[in-house]
């Protein structure tokens, strides 16, 4: 079979098979985009300098097993089904991402690809219920910071102010409490949770500084015991908010 015809031939049996699975029942479908895409460890994004989902699809972006402060980060189960379901059509991209992006904790592994990565999921933002910044503290919080990573940082920020059902912003906090840094970061954190606050307002959900400010987390300090410098934050938040 010529190449061109082989190409129509493979069309066709992918067009076929998305009409059978969307014939199936809708709580079968969502049976199927739990199994296939909910996973149990975090899901690092790395940057590669081309749309993230795609360069999923393609080359299985997501990293190697790597083990961080008693972790192990592991890449999809099956990438290629699962990055599937996002990229198959306008139908099914829509009943899974509620799927992907609100069942699954997600690691942008620097400000860079937190950024670009929200840009490229949209609308979808909307879903995130669970975020994990590992490293962003020293090019926030640093005497010198570089206005280009404070103003992206910002910038997602405000994007992710369409995250209203956001259960867990967790942050690694590098080094020890200042006063200017502790000020510093809560300054830079303040629009996310004002943003989402009213917006949780506006769907006629009461929430005040208290509540909105359990979504955010902190990671432990090397011995285990709680960091005081994400508590130093929070209360300044909490100040800010109120």
């Amino acid at each position: 079979m010529p190449a061109a015809g082989q190409g129509q031939a493979s069309a066709s049996i992918k067009e076929a098979s998305r009409a059978t699975f969307l014939h199936l029942p809708a709580e079968l479908r969502n049976e199927i985009y739990t199994l296939s895409l909910v996973h149990h460890r975090r899901l690092v994004l790395e940057w590669r300098g081309r749309d993230i989902r795609r360069e999923l699809a393609e080359r299985n972006a997501l990293p190697r097993l790597k083990r961080r402060d008693h972790v192990v980060l592991s890449n999809y189960r099956n990438p290629h089904l699962a990055i599937g379901f996002l990229l198959a059509s306008r139908q099914i991209s829509l009943e899974s991402a509620p799927v992907f992006y609100g069942c699954n904790e997600f690691e942008p592994d620097s400000i860079s690809v937190a950024h670009a990565w929200t840009q490229q999921i949209g609308e979808s933002v909307c879903y995130l219920r669970k975020v994990y910044l590992w490293s962003f503290h020293d090019s926030v919080c640093s005497i010198y910071p570089s206005p280009e990573h404070l103003k992206m940082f910002s910038s997602w920020l405000k994007m992710m102010r369409r995250a209203e059902d956001l259960d867990s912003i967790t942050l690694r906090l590098d080094g020890k409490s200042t006063d200017h840094t502790a000020k510093r970061l809560a300054s830079v954190l303040f629009p996310l949770f004002q943003g989402i606050q009213a917006r949780r307002e506006q769907r006629g959900i009461q929430d005040n500084a208290v509540t909105s400010l359990k979504m955010m987390q902190t990671t432990p300090l090397s011995d285990g015991s709680d960091n005081p410098y994400g508590d130093e934050v929070k209360e300044l938040l909490r100040k800010m908010l109120s």
